[in-house]
């Protein structure tokens, strides 16, 4: 947790899945990329739960990370597939 030293969390990329097999909190992004739900299970992990991370946004790891605060965007994905703010 940013300026309380390093601690070290080893996660597996076994991720929280819903009867439908969709991951249940952070999702890949549009391209397909991980991380954010890996890094997001790292905090959860740290904190002990999901529950306990402030409402269990993937933000909420970058905070730990960085000690900045972290503003969302959302956006939609258009025709071609690309995400748009």
């Amino acid at each position: 947790m940013y300026g309380q030293g390093i601690h070290k969390v080893v996660i597996d990329d076994m991720l929280p899945v819903n009867e439908n097999g969709r991951v249940v909190f952070a999702h890949q992004s549009l391209n397909d990329a991980w991380w954010l739900p890996l890094l997001e299970k790292g905090a959860a992990k740290f904190y002990g739960t999901y529950d306990k991370m402030h409402a269990g946004w993937g933000t909420e790891a970058f905070v730990m990370l960085t000690g900045y605060p972290v503003k969302r965007y959302y956006h939609t994905e258009n025709s071609n597939g690309l995400a748009e703010e």
